[in-house]
């Protein structure tokens, strides 16, 4: 019923409404970017999905890196629509030759943040080889005066016998 304090006429009106809690899903808890070159970039995908019929606003947490540099999300911040699943693209770069595990927290609408953990490793690609000596004897026999030469002259020894060249 809807009327009026000067007197006008009262006329009935048909109203609805609704209710709706504000929900979200990711797909993902934990990414492994497995082994990387230290210097490349590595990308996986993330998925934020809204099922709910209220907009929420997400952002991802990146204060608590140990490095700036290790993490790129894009987009890292924003609005989730109603019914909208929105990928998101992680960028890994290692920067150093070392294991690396993250944490960082995805914060979105009123939720407490939850906790995505990040593994990789940043390689670096090195070779080492052990061939075969075309004169074991003579080898030995070097190291042992090299061993020699260092006991008894210290650090000069070995710079001394870096410019004597030797087959073995």
């Amino acid at each position: 019923m809807c009327s009026s304090d000067l007197g006008g006429p009262e006329y009935e009106l048909e109203m609805k409404g609704s209710a709706a809690a504000c929900e979200y899903n990711i797909d993902k808890q934990e990414i492994d970017f497995g082994d990387t070159p230290f210097t490349e970039v590595r990308e996986e995908e993330l998925y934020l999905h809204n099922p709910g019929k209220v907009p929420a606003s997400f952002n991802f947490n990146l204060t608590g890196l140990s490095r700036y540099v290790l993490l790129n999300f894009a987009p890292s911040s924003g609005t989730l629509k109603a019914k909208e699943k929105l990928k998101v693209i992680v960028q890994f770069r290692a920067g150093l030759p070392d294991k690396v595990t993250e944490s960082i927290l995805v914060e979105i609408a009123h939720f407490a943040p939850t906790k995505l953990t990040v593994r990789g490793s940043g390689t670096y690609p090195a070779l080492v080889m052990d061939l075969p000596r075309q004169n074991e004897d003579m080898h030995r026999l070097s190291l042992v005066e090299a061993a020699k030469r260092i006991q008894s002259k210290g650090q000069a020894a070995i710079l001394d016998g870096a410019d004597r060249k030797s087959v073995v």
